[in-house]
């Protein structure tokens, strides 16, 4: 017995890693499991494109499964560092 009829059955949302994940069959960037991480697909419909593979979208709040518009913001691999503090003034920035 599977999807809704399942025992654990959860709207089709699975969590790894601490990530929301969810069915996507036909996206090009899906994982072995046929699912796609929901913050890459709430960031990809605000664009109205995919995500290329070397953008990732960061968690503002730090928090993997608040996957708000609001709480996303895209970087680019190479420059995803998040939160710093000046060894100075002890003030937060961010490094992008």
């Amino acid at each position: 017995m599977g999807g809704e009829k399942h025992w654990n059955w959860n709207g089709g949302k699975m969590l790894l890693s601490g990530y929301v994940y969810l069915k996507a069959v036909d996206h090009p960037y899906k994982n072995s499991a046929q699912r796609v991480a929901e913050h890459r697909l709430v960031m990809e419909k605000k664009l109205g494109r995919y995500l290329t593979t070397n953008e990732e979208v960061h968690h503002i709040n730090g928090n993997k499964t608040d996957n708000r518009i609001e709480n996303l913001e895209l970087v680019i691999k190479k420059l995803h560092y998040g939160k710093v503090k000046c060894p100075h003034c002890q003030r937060e920035f961010k490094v992008k």
